[in-house]
């Protein structure tokens, strides 16, 4: 069973290999990984040649920080670290040592390494909570294979984590600029105050930016106006509630922020071509 030490990014693995590539699959909605293993401390290969695709997170090891050769290219990166190894590829460590990790393994047909960016290869991590329980779990399933299903779940969990590995690295080499970053959060405040009066230039100050840098910054990041931003935002809700639900037409007008009913039936008429009641009765005819 996995323990916890803050050596290791939060893993320990106990030594343990298992072959998944002739066992049934129910669902196959994920590539079938065909080997997964958990090693403590296990040495250093010094030279081999890559069979099959392998995703290999190594959480520990003696040095802090092993050179690794790549088809004669050098990777000086820490642990935690991940390593993405490709059919054909040669990899050598040249010091001895020892390392902790988990890896999963696909066959070379299964058409996992055209998912994944040519240059990931070796790259430092950082595990967090949700990456250490998705290994968790699949390290746990590896110890009821035979129970019916179980294979796809380990598939299915071995893909989040190959998921969670991209989608964490680019985020770390694609940061958004501190202007983007406020957009965002302008975006999330807009999502729950939309049905109210806003003051844009209260709004931009709010969050560091004057009115007029707001608005330049705010078109480098969207499509639409901000004012037509909120007008989409209202109208979706207005759709939602016109057809699944019994409001009234004037109590939906004042959910979304309209002042009066005779407003909202003239501002829907005006982007639908039909009053809001006619939208609800062909809806519900459908």
């Amino acid at each position: 069973m996995n323990t916890t030490d803050g050596k290791t990014g939060g893993i320990i693995f106990s030594d343990n290999v298992t072959e998944l590539g002739h066992l049934t699959r129910i669902a196959n909605f994920y590539p079938h990984v065909i080997r997964l293993g958990h090693f403590e401390r296990a040495a250093f290969i010094p030279k081999r040649q890559i069979e099959n695709t392998q995703i290999c997170i190594q959480t520990y090891s003696i040095p802090a920080s092993p050179d690794l050769l790549i088809d004669g290219r050098r990777y000086d990166v820490s642990c935690p670290r991940v390593l993405i190894k490709r059919c054909g590829e040669v990899h050598e460590v040249p010091i001895s040592g020892n390392v902790s990790s988990f890896y999963f393994v696909y066959a070379p047909d299964s058409g996992v390494e055209k998912m994944l960016p040519p240059d990931l290869v070796c790259s430092s991590l950082t595990i967090t909570d949700h990456l250490q329980n998705l290994i968790s779990t699949a390290t746990e399933l590896c110890r009821s294979t035979g129970n019916f299903g179980t294979c796809d779940r380990i598939d299915e969990c071995c893909f989040s984590i190959l998921q969670e590995l991209v989608l964490s690295l680019a985020v770390r080499n694609n940061p958004q600029k501190k202007t983007g970053q406020k957009i965002s959060q302008i975006l999330s405040w807009l999502q729950n105050h939309y049905c109210e009066q806003i003051n844009w230039e209260e709004l931009a100050l709010q969050f560091g930016f004057s009115e007029r840098s707001f608005l330049r910054h705010w078109q480098k990041n969207m499509t639409c106006s901000p004012k037509e931003y909120i007008i989409k935002l209202r109208f979706a809700r207005a759709e939602n509630m016109l057809s699944d639900s019994h409001l009234k037409i004037s109590e939906i007008a004042a959910k979304i922020g309209y002042g009066s009913t005779e407003s909202f039936i003239n501002a829907f008429r005006k982007r639908y071509g039909i009053s809001p009641l006619a939208y609800r009765k062909r809806f519900w005819l459908q």
